[in-house]
């Protein structure tokens, strides 16, 4: 189990949690590994629809992946309900929920702006992927 404040910032501690899986003990101390595919970084999109989508890793499974997109002119974060307001993450849709490798997405309506966004990928174990993948891009 980690902790993880309302800012992101993650528990250094690693707890480990063992599983059996075809008859093999497996230790799940490992943290997943996302990648943001698009927008592609510095990327102008036209808007306001954007998707922004990726691929996470892990040893045993990935569990979910904490989306965060921010304006980086007002500083304000897109919300669960497409408004922009205070700090938040979004959980994605994930292509393949509980498995090692799944595909994920979000869809949003941005107004015109700069934004920046950052993944964070949870495992089953609650490993969390301390890594930022970060991609830039502007809707025109």
């Amino acid at each position: 189990v980690r902790s993880v404040d309302t800012t992101d910032n993650v528990e250094t501690s690693r707890p480990t949690v063992s599983y059996v899986v075809g008859g093999q003990a497996v230790v799940d101390d490992e943290e997943p590994d996302s990648t943001i595919d698009l927008p592609a970084d510095n990327s102008a999109l036209a808007g306001p629809s954007v998707t922004i989508s990726g691929t996470s890793l892990d040893n045993v499974a990935v569990a979910r992946v904490r989306v965060g997109v921010r304006n980086l002119t007002t500083g304000l974060w897109l919300q669960d309900d497409g408004t922009l307001a205070g700090f938040n993450l979004i959980d994605a849709t994930l292509d393949n929920p509980e498995q090692p490798n799944t595909n994920w997405s979000l869809d949003a309506d941005l107004p015109p702006g700069n934004y920046r966004v950052f993944v964070r990928s949870v495992d089953t174990t609650d490993n969390v992927e301390t890594s930022r993948p970060t991609v830039s891009f502007t809707i025109a």
